[in-house]
Formats: C-alpha cells, sequence, structure tokens
C-alpha cells in the first residue's frame, strides 16, 4: 500500500508553507500563477525485508517538486523555493498518513532551466517506507525510533 506514503509527501509539500499552488499528478497547471509547483510519485524497488505472508517489505522512491517561476525574472525567487523546500523535507523526516510510516533519506535538485516559457527546476526527495505484505496498514517507523532501529526490532535475528 503505498498511497499512504504519497499522501504523507503531499500533506507535507502543502504544509510547507509557501502559498504556491500544487499540480498534482493529471491535473491541469493553474491558470496565470505567479509561480507553481507539480508533485510526481516515482516509487522505485521494493525488495523483501523479511519473510512470509505477513513479512515486511521495503520500498525506496522518489517525491519529484518540479519548481516553476516566469522566465525573465532572474534565478533568486526559484533557488529560494528550493531552499525552502529541501529544509522542509530534511533527511530523517518521518512522515505518517493512515498509520503508514515513511522517512525521507535524502534530497538533490538539478540545474535552473527554461521550459515552457517557465524558469524550472526539480526537486528530488528520496524516501524509504516498509510497508506490510499482507496489505494492513502498520506504521513501522516511530517519531522516537531510526528506521535501523525498527528493523533491528522487527528482525532481530535477520543478520546473524
Amino acid at each position: 500500500m503505498l498511497s499512504p506514503v504519497f499522501s504523507a509527501l503531499n500533506q507535507h509539500l502543502i504544509s510547507a508553507g509557501l502559498g504556491l499552488p500544487v499540480v498534482h499528478e493529471n491535473s491541469d497547471p493553474p491558470k496565470k500563477p505567479r509561480a507553481w509547483l507539480s508533485a510526481f510519485f516515482l516509487p522505485a524497488d521494493t525488495s523483501g525485508a523479511s519473510l512470509g505472508d505477513t513479512g515486511l517489505d521495503q520500498t525506496v522512491g522518489f517525491y519529484q517538486v518540479d519548481i516553476s517561476t516566469p522566465t525573465g525574472n532572474g534565478w533568486a525567487g526559484l533557488h529560494g523555493y528550493a531552499d525552502r523546500l529541501q529544509r522542509h523535507f530534511r533527511l530523517g523526516t518521518l512522515l505518517t498518513f493512515e498509520g503508514q510510516s515513511m522517512q525521507v533519506t535524502g534530497s538533490s535538485r538539478s540545474p535552473g532551466r527554461v521550459e515552457g516559457g517557465w524558469y524550472r527546476l526539480s526537486l528530488s526527495i528520496q524516501w524509504l517506507a516498509y510497508t506490510r505484505r499482507d496489505g494492513l496498514p502498520g506504521d513501522f517507523c516511530h517519531p522516537s525510533t531510526s528506521l535501523d532501529e525498527t528493523v533491528n526490532n522487527l528482525l532481530p535475528n535477520a543478520f546473524d
């Protein structure tokens, strides 16, 4: 169940308080914005973190946020938004939605580029989530516990 991971990331993006419209996948861009964000959910590899029908799967992926500002206004506004978002999605940030937790494991940004009359850059936020293989919701990543501690607690003999 990865849709709660996407929802947690979307909620966190909105909570950044940039005051910009956010366009999610399969939505039309806003009409006449001064600047705007586009969000894309890019899950990558899923592998088994434990064995059995009720075991855990580990999924990694990217949450890409494209930041678009009008061309001809310089670079400072675009990179200012990117700086704020990278601080908001800082390494180790734990997010939960409907009982499913995930953790931000890194971020990077592309160079600025002109696309369709907009000056744009992409911020890629790397994430990691453990999901239950049986499809039930499960919070395996508590704010007081690191992912390493979570895995060690769930899989005490996995690395012996």
